[in-house]
């Protein structure tokens, strides 16, 4: 029998890795952004029905016929979703949608009255929510990433979303079961301290799309599925195309750097 060739073995394995190295950082902003987005939507979704009911006072017919609504109102924005993010780029899409779905959270989490409840689910989520949910952080991965790279990159963010939706399972389970308690002065159940850290993780998009989010579309000039390098702004106004390029040790002396194409390691493994 041949010995077993360990370093065959993992050389996909080592590209991918090698791939998902070289590509830029604002990859990896899109990824922890698709990660607390994810968490927003499933905690909402999840107990939505059941949060309305027991801790607003509505029937089940009441209940029914608000969420018909909402989600014909969301529907519409879902249309328009891809215009918007055309128009008005992922950066500004982003930082406005999150600015409604902190409010819109706030009024369900802390609000107590039907009005605050309206407000949110006809008015605000509308406006912020379901914007997010409109594939804005897969047009930014698509963005950022050369035709060779997006399968992985796809693969890593449905991981992501996948990995958001069991957080949201394991703490819904556990938050069931807790007993409420007051916090100044108001009741909180189980249920609305788990939607409070939505709302945490919508302030921490929020941060992050602000302070590091950038519009930018990047190019691999060696890849044959790119027409090549285009100059100019993306959508938005705001955006700029970048060669895909990383820094690494040169060869020479001196401990100098060069500019190199990250995808010829990936390449060399995979041969």
């Amino acid at each position: 029998m041949g010995s077993f060739d360990w370093r065959a073995r993992l050389a996909p394995a080592r590209a991918n890795v090698l791939l998902l190295a070289s590509l830029p950082s604002q990859v990896f902003v899109v990824l922890l952004l698709e990660l607390l987005n994810s968490y927003r939507n499933f905690g909402l979704r999840f107990v939505k029905y059941s949060f309305i009911t027991n801790e607003y006072g509505l029937s089940d017919l009441e209940a029914g016929a608000l969420l018909g609504v909402a989600g014909n109102v969301s529907m519409a924005f879902l249309i328009l979703g891809s215009v918007v993010i055309d128009l008005f780029g992922v950066r500004r899409t982003a930082i406005f949608s999150l600015s409604c779905a902190v409010v819109s959270r706030a009024l369900i989490v802390f609000g107590r009255s039907r009005a605050a409840l309206l407000t949110s689910l006809l008015v605000l989520s509308p406006l912020g929510e379901q914007l997010l949910s409109v594939g804005l952080y897969k047009v930014a991965l698509k963005k950022l990433t050369p035709p060779r790279a997006r399968p992985l990159v796809f693969a890593v963010q449905y991981a992501t979303f996948n990995l958001a939706g069991a957080l949201c399972d394991v703490y819904i389970d556990h938050a069931r079961t807790q007993p409420d308690e007051v916090y100044f002065g108001q009741v909180f159940t189980g249920l609305r301290r788990f939607l409070f850290t939505t709302w945490l993780a919508i302030l921490a998009a929020l941060a992050i799309a602000v302070l590091y989010l950038r519009d930018q579309t990047v190019i691999d000039p060696d890849d044959p599925e790119e027409d090549g390098v285009a100059s100019g702004g993306d959508e938005g106004g705001d955006g700029a195309k970048h060669l895909i390029a990383a820094a690494a040790p040169s060869d020479g002396g001196g401990g100098g750097w060069r500019r190199d194409n990250p995808f010829a390691a990936a390449r060399a493994w995979r041969a």
